[in-house]
């Protein structure tokens, strides 16, 4: 059970569940100390206080490069949350 994502056809978006109970609201902090942002999951659910291991990532203005260099940021936070968990 790893990561799962969408791969988009088009638009603007990427879906990901991280699974492992992670809470991707609480990760946002230490994913914005590293200069990445994305929108938790929780933000599009009925109950937003629940934990949620969902994320919603942009990729419609970055290059190619800034998409590379902040997805290896988000795996270092995320890798760092699963040593924990």
């Amino acid at each position: 059970d790893g990561v799962t994502y969408t791969r988009p056809d088009g638009g603007l978006f990427i879906w990901c569940d991280l699974g492992h109970g992670l809470d991707t609201l609480a990760l946002s902090k230490k994913a914005i100390e590293q200069k990445v942002v994305y929108v938790p999951g929780n933000t599009f659910m009925v109950d937003m206080d629940q934990p949620c291991s969902t994320l919603r990532l942009n990729y419609s203005t970055a290059t190619d490069e800034k998409i590379e260099e902040g997805i290896r940021r988000l795996g270092v936070v995320f890798h760092e949350a699963l040593q924990q968990a």
